[in-house]
């Protein structure tokens, strides 16, 4: 199964011309993306596009077969409207992801091979991701950065990316319960939610295709550039009841 790029509606990040860029260490500790503090502050210290979501996928032949596939983390506005198709900063669009990060950060690259992976070519999952999701990243602007080196902007999202999905490893939370993937069984939605809920402390919202999990959804403000506050979830579920977790 070819894995399907979400499709964007709107486009919206706008930075205050009379406010200067910060570098991100030096910020407030308090700059929560949404909130009503950030009005005067400086638009490297808190994201512009302040709901991020984090979606991992289970699909058949793509990932590890104990781990669900990073897919798409990406901004949403404030109102949970989607950041456009084309990006937000077409000056920072690049033709090469695979190539840059294989070049710059081998460990990275490795990484992102295992947990980020399409159905062979990575490329254009990669390129979508930096393109038109992390460009539109207020606190992840070159401007922002201490000492700013070429591509620091890049290997910075990618990691922040991983290390979140790392963080939430919906496997691992599901089999404590004793959901694992069967092809044979079926699972109560509102049962997978609610130990997602109890192992992670964060509001899931689960995905289908024809009544067979291929995503799960989770939701953020932030807090600078990496540091992650969950909300209630920000997508509607598809999953009716039962649904089907099968082996990949």
């Amino acid at each position: 199964m070819k894995l399907l790029l979400t499709t964007f509606t709107a486009c919206t990040l706008l930075f205050s011309p009379a406010i200067a860029a910060l570098s991100g260490d030096k910020c407030p500790e308090d700059t929560l993306s949404c909130s009503a503090n950030i009005k005067e502050a400086d638009t490297c210290c808190y994201e512009v596009n302040g709901i991020f979501a984090l979606v991992d996928f289970w699909i058949k032949g793509v990932g590890p077969e104990d781990k669900f596939s990073l897919n798409e983390p990406y901004p949403h506005t404030c109102d949970n409207t989607l950041t456009g198709a084309d990006g937000c900063d077409p000056s920072r669009k690049v033709d090469n992801v695979e190539s840059i990060i294989s070049t710059v950060n081998k460990t990275l690259y490795k990484d992102m091979r295992t947990h980020w992976s399409s159905d062979g070519d990575n490329e254009p999952l990669w390129l979508h991701i930096w393109n038109v999701h992390a460009i539109c990243m207020s606190t992840n602007r070159p401007e922002c950065f201490s000492n700013f080196s070429r591509y620091q902007d890049m290997v910075a999202y990618f990691s922040n990316a991983l290390a979140l999905y790392k963080r939430y490893n919906f496997y691992a939370a599901l089999a404590k319960h004793d959901i694992v993937p069967d092809n044979s069984k079926a699972v109560d939605p509102a049962k997978f939610k609610n130990e997602i809920k109890a192992e992670l402390g964060i509001d899931a919202a689960i995905r289908c295709l024809h009544n067979e999990l291929v995503e799960i959804r989770v939701c953020f403000n932030m807090l600078g550039r990496d540091r992650y506050v969950p909300i209630d979830a920000c997508s509607d579920d598809t999953c009716l009841a039962p649904l089907s977790y099968p082996l990949k």
